[in-house]
């Protein structure tokens, strides 16, 4: 992976979103709080690629994802 971030999810579980090698953007969760992991889902299709990406939450707890594309434009995942 190119980079990576982490959040906490309300209930406790730790979600990663990251850049993968080929810079599209990749999400995997915990199933539970301490527990296994869901595998790699990539989000948004093979044209959403990125060279930077940070996570956080909504006022109402949500998750957030925002990425600079390969074109230098913000892109904002909800």
């Amino acid at each position: 992976m190119k980079a990576i971030c982490v959040e906490k999810n309300l209930d406790g579980r730790l979600e990663l979103f990251a850049i993968a090698e080929n810079n599209c953007i990749y999400h995997n969760w915990q199933t539970a709080p301490n527990n296994g992991w869901s595998g790699w889902y990539r989000i948004g299709s093979s044209s959403n690629k990125a060279i930077a990406i940070a996570a956080g939450h909504n006022k109402d707890g949500r998750l957030e994802i925002f990425t600079i594309g390969t074109n230098n434009c913000i892109y904002h995942f909800w």
